[in-house]
């Protein structure tokens, strides 16, 4: 049973430099690259809390605050079911609330479920709902409202990001709501991992019966949504209606997209923004100059992939995707793209110290037997393709001219092209052999369901290997933290030889911000949570 969050322990520079013991992820650098302050320090807040008390001193209430995003498409909609990018995922953070949170370490915590219980079996779950929280249009919200939300990721016709994983172990029919606080879900099979599926940024809660997402969505989040325009712009405006009292400090947020990485950062350190989504790496030494601006990044929490679509020549040959993997230069590749700030993975969407990571995979560049691969596969004089990129997020796009250099040296010619963000993920992502994206990092078991699961509706390369799904269902439907361990790893080892990802790195989120902001929550799927944010004196 959970019942409350995580007290968040604030601590000191002298907590720091006693190497006190930290999270593998609750670590968060401020004021510069070189300078850490840990977990709630100044300023900044690493997790969600129940606790509405702001964390730094000298709140003020009110004003107005601008967000700088990159990644957004005209054809980019509310619905949180399809939330493809972090115009999408940010926007949904401030007008909708989730079932569950996710910590910095991937486990759910309390959102609008208080507290929720599994059974031995792990086949029936049982989620306690606050009774004081009313969405935007004054109704309250009720279990009814719950199980709605959760059933429209089991209809395929929604296309939702969820399909595929919940699917797997519940049915509309098993939703049972036995009273207005209380939402019981029944499953086909057994499911230990629900709870951390639940506190996906997919799983944002809707009131019944909400078909359209074209005008004023009515959400329970801190911010009414006030306009906004797909792949340019919003406005919110806080809700008086709030269930965490008090909250939020600030009268309005807008966001505005730039798409280009510099121009981006120019808007918060001379310009009207105060805060952006990320950064490039190659830009922060820059901002470090700067006093009327600070750092913050959040460790281990995206990497940069490389889709191959193996359904599609040539890398329907398993052995032209090894022979990309094995020609990839990933020391050269961290450091150049992010300055050394992540960690060598080896094709896989976790950390080599997660028990997941598998101990066999092509993270050892190997160019000659990159060279004879080819050959085997019929290209003995190399091979030309073409991988495309757009500046979505940080990195995207030197990623991809780096990997063009580093691979040629096994006769791989890759021919590197730029295309705009605002349509990358309707024409580009999903449909073109061999392009650059992006994911935040998940609990393994689940973003191996989400991304690499052969009907998953998002598994970039087309990866299709019957034992890796069955590995997977194991998993999931495992109650056994070991056993669940034990079969994701297996999954990922398949994975990390035979799919058509690469993943050279796992990386850190850098964000800048202007000093006068205070109290911006970090997390792993919204990237930033401004309920409890406001601004102070520069």
């Amino acid at each position: 049973m959970f019942s409350n969050y995580p007290k968040q322990e604030r601590l000191s520079d002298s907590d720091a430099q006693a190497g006190r013991k930290l999270t593998r992820r609750g670590v968060l650098q401020l004021g510069g690259l070189g300078s850490a302050f840990l977990i709630a320090g100044p300023g900044l807040l690493a997790a969600c809390s129940s606790d509405t008390t702001p964390k730094s001193s000298g709140l003020q209430r009110g004003g107005s605050l601008q967000i700088a995003i990159g990644d957004a498409s005209t054809t980019d909609v509310l619905d949180p079911a399809k939330s493809i990018n972090q115009f999408t995922a940010l926007l949904g953070g401030l007008i909708f609330d989730p079932l569950l949170r996710q910590d910095l370490d991937f486990k759910p915590q309390p959102a609008l479920a208080t507290k929720w219980s599994v059974s031995s079996d792990a086949r029936q779950w049982t989620f306690d709902l606050r009774d004081d929280v009313v969405f935007h249009d004054g109704t309250a919200l009720t279990s009814e409202d719950v199980a709605f939300s959760i059933a429209r990721h089991l209809d395929k016709s929604i296309g939702s990001r969820l399909y595929g994983r919940l699917s797997a172990s519940l049915k509309p029919e098993g939703i049972k709501t036995p009273s207005k606080t209380q939402v019981v879900l029944n499953l086909e099979t057994p499911d230990g991992l629900l709870a951390v599926a639940l506190a996906s940024r997919y799983m944002f809660v809707l009131k019944k019966g909400t078909t359209s997402f074209d005008g004023k969505v009515s959400g329970t989040g801190p911010f009414e949504l006030a306009n906004w325009t797909p792949g340019a712009s919003f406005v919110v405006k806080r809700s008086e209606k709030y269930w965490a009292s008090g909250r939020p400090y600030l009268d309005e947020i807008r966001g505005i997209v730039v798409a280009d990485p510099a121009s981006r950062l120019r808007s918060v350190t001379s310009g009207p923004s105060d805060i952006l989504d990320t950064v490039d790496f190659t830009l922060a030494p820059s901002v470090e100059k700067q006093s009327n601006v600070k750092l913050a990044n959040l460790k281990s929490s995206f990497f940069v992939n490389f889709a191959m679509d193996q359904t599609q020549a040539p890398f329907d040959d398993v052995r032209v995707r090894k022979a990309f993997k094995l020609a990839l230069d990933r020391e050269k590749f961290l450091q150049v793209v992010f300055g050394g700030h992540g960690t060598i993975s080896g094709d896989v969407p976790v950390l080599p110290s997660d028990p997941t990571y598998p101990a066999n995979t092509l993270v050892k560049r190997d160019v000659e037997q990159a060279k004879r691969l080819l050959a085997e596969a019929g290209y003995p004089n190399g091979i030309d393709v073409e991988l495309v990129t757009a500046p979505l997020r940080a990195g995207m796009v030197d990623a991809a001219v780096v990997f063009a250099e580093s691979v040629k040296d096994a006769g791989i010619r890759v021919q590197v092209k730029q295309q705009p963000s605002a349509n990358y993920f309707t024409s580009i992502w999903l449909k073109v052999p061999f392009y650059v994206s992006y994911w935040a990092t998940r609990q393994s078991t689940e973003e191996a369901a989400l991304t690499l699961v052969s009907n998953g509706t998002s598994n970039e390369s087309r990866f299709a290997n019957p034992e890796f799904d069955k590995l997977i269902q194991e998993a999931r439907t495992s109650a056994d933290e070991a056993t669940r361990n034990q079969k994701t790893k297996q999954a990922l080892e398949i994975a990390a030889i035979e799919s058509g990802w690469i993943i050279p790195a796992i990386i850190d989120t850098l964000t800048v911000m202007k000093r006068s902001v205070q109290d911006v929550a970090l997390n792993s799927m919204q990237i930033l949570d401004m309920s409890g944010a406001w601004k102070g004196n520069s």
